[in-house]
């Protein structure tokens, strides 16, 4: 039977690598376990070592998807990270691990004519 985990992290930050001020997002991970879970706890602390991480947006999202694909190998990821707006831009980048284990990020920039889709 395949079931779904799901993990949301309401606050997760890092640094900007451009100004160094905190990056803050909405970040959500669901996965369908092969053999393995992620224990919430260890997850928690891996995402918290990224406060004081320089990266940009896109690179933490696939970073983290990367990092737990090479942990746990899942059967399905889909990673959701949706950074709150600075400088009047929102953004939101997503990966999602396929049949053939790649990840892929797309990036959705929302302008004044509605949402604009860019991968």
């Amino acid at each position: 039977m395949n079931y779904v985990a799901r993990y949301v992290v309401p606050e997760f930050t890092s640094l900007c690598p451009i100004i160094g001020q905190l990056d803050f997002t909405h970040l959500v991970i669901d996965y369908v376990p092969d053999q393995f879970l992620v224990d919430s706890k260890s997850l928690e602390l891996y995402l918290t070592s990224f406060r004081n991480h320089k990266a940009f947006h896109e690179g933490c999202t696939i970073d983290i998807a990367k990092k737990i694909i090479a942990t746990i190998a899942p059967r399905w990821l889909r990673i959701g990270g949706y950074w709150y707006p600075r400088g009047g831009c929102r953004s939101m980048f997503s990966g999602r691990l396929g049949r053939r284990r790649t990840v892929r990020c797309h990036r959705w920039h929302a302008g004044r004519r509605g949402r604009r889709r860019y991968s």
